[in-house]
């Protein structure tokens, strides 16, 4: 497995927003903890094009159940204007899903969100 590149905006850290509890943003880090969907891409999971001993069939349809409720709520969510996307975060206790607002491409953002 290659080591993905800070540059390409994948590898990202979060941390709790100073506009209240719950509100969370992504960050570029070195720390690979928050995984955010791309906005265009219908499907977040990936079925293979063939049943493998990996990914049999009955795990493809469930990936497929899954991605279909995924983009339902990430559509909601970006009608209404929140900014927010949806990611994985990994937390100490296990993996959730989330709203991120990233700043991965303006520091300026970051640095007026996180108050420095």
């Amino acid at each position: 497995m290659t080591e993905r590149k800070l540059e390409d905006g994948l590898k990202r850290d979060f941390t709790l927003a100073p506009e209240g509890p719950g509100h969370v943003i992504c960050f570029p880090s070195s720390v690979d903890a928050c995984l955010v969907f791309p906005v265009s891409e219908p499907e977040a999971f990936l079925v293979p094009r063939n049943s493998t001993p990996a990914n049999d069939e009955d795990l493809a349809e469930a990936t497929r159940r899954i991605n279909r409720i995924l983009s339902e709520v990430a559509e909601k969510r970006f009608a209404a204007g929140t900014g927010e996307r949806l990611s994985i975060l990994r937390t100490r206790r296990g993996p959730m899903f989330g709203w991120v607002r990233c700043v991965d491409d303006d520091p300026e953002t970051f640095e007026r969100v996180m108050g420095i």
